[in-house]
């Protein structure tokens, strides 16, 4: 048996639909669309707006962006946001990126005093 063609590898991977299924509020998904950048924030230029009720800044305009590469791997990079992207727990460095996998949780902003998890906290779905 041959090693897989990583062409044909990276274009199966491509058409596979991911989502950020947000943690706690099973009903809302965000798409990620294959071979597109996908942003995140509170600005009216993002894919996806997220306006907290709680803590209105607490999202950045622009916090974050996910991006496919041609192998079909997703990656999430930090816009140098004011309140953090978290991976497994992990603050990320700003404006480097970082490969998501399947069951992986990113987490936007941080835990308001008094609570436990953050207003946003999501799990990577395929």
């Amino acid at each position: 048996m041959g090693e897989p063609d990583p062409l044909v590898s990276g274009q199966l991977a491509a058409r596979r639909s991911w989502c950020l299924r947000r943690l706690g509020m099973d009903r809302e998904w965000l798409q990620l669309e294959a071979g597109s950048e996908v942003t995140i924030g509170r600005g009216f230029s993002v894919t996806y707006q997220l306006i907290s009720k709680v803590c209105p800044l607490m999202i950045s305009r622009n916090h974050c962006v996910l991006k496919q590469n041609p192998e079909g791997q997703w990656t999430i990079m930090d816009n140098k946001s004011l309140n953090g992207v978290w991976l497994n727990r992990e603050r990320l460095a700003p404006l480097q990126g970082y490969c998501i996998r399947k069951g992986d949780h990113i987490q936007l902003g941080v835990p308001l005093e008094s609570k436990e998890h953050a207003e946003y906290e999501y799990e990577v779905i395929e």
